[in-house]
């Protein structure tokens, strides 16, 4: 009887891990891979003494690694996420990506802050050295939103156009 009872609990056990990786697939094919990570690591953990089961479980594991930083790395799907993404291109000094960026985000928004968008495509334009873009989007940043002309004169990114004249008459504060 004993033994009969340890053979029922082995199949209960090998029934349960392949059910638990049939489902790990089906989450890794509708792109949960998170979902799909947690179950797999699970298999792995839970059932060492299955080398064949551990063995694709690991391969699952690398390609739900791969398609976790491929989907974290796609590009973003709203207008902020490209702003953020574009300051700390602008940050580490990389303009030309940052500018792509910005310019995304001006695709994507729809009105929603798009005066602080120019303005940080413009500050970008100004650090490749850019002067005639950089004023443009600076002004339609500044048409926009009247506080930006008082940042931008006291913001070092535009320090390369502080001698423009039309930039000093841009930022210079209006009588009213």
């Amino acid at each position: 009887m004993a033994g009969e009872s340890r053979n029922n609990q082995t199949m209960q056990r090998h029934k349960d891990v392949y059910r638990l990786y049939e489902d790990s697939l089906k989450l890794l094919h509708a792109k949960k891979y998170k979902e799909a990570t947690a179950l797999l690591e699970e298999i792995r953990d839970n059932f060492p003494e299955n080398l064949e089961i551990v063995a694709r479980v690991n391969e699952w594991l690398k390609v739900s690694a791969k398609r976790t930083l491929a989907e974290e790395e796609a590009d973003p799907r709203d207008a902020t996420t490209w702003v953020e993404r574009g300051v700390v291109y602008h940050n580490s000094g990389d303009y030309p990506q940052a500018i792509v960026c910005f310019k995304k985000a001006l695709e994507m928004a729809e009105n929603q802050d798009q005066n602080y968008m120019y303005y940080v495509l413009a500050s970008s334009e100004a650090a490749q050295g850019n002067t005639d873009k950089a004023l443009g989007y600076l002004k339609k940043a500044i048409q926009m939103k009247n506080e930006l002309r008082f940042m931008a004169r006291s913001d070092p990114d535009f320090e390369k156009l502080s001698d423009n004249s039309e930039f000093r008459e841009l930022v210079r504060p209006q009588n009213k």
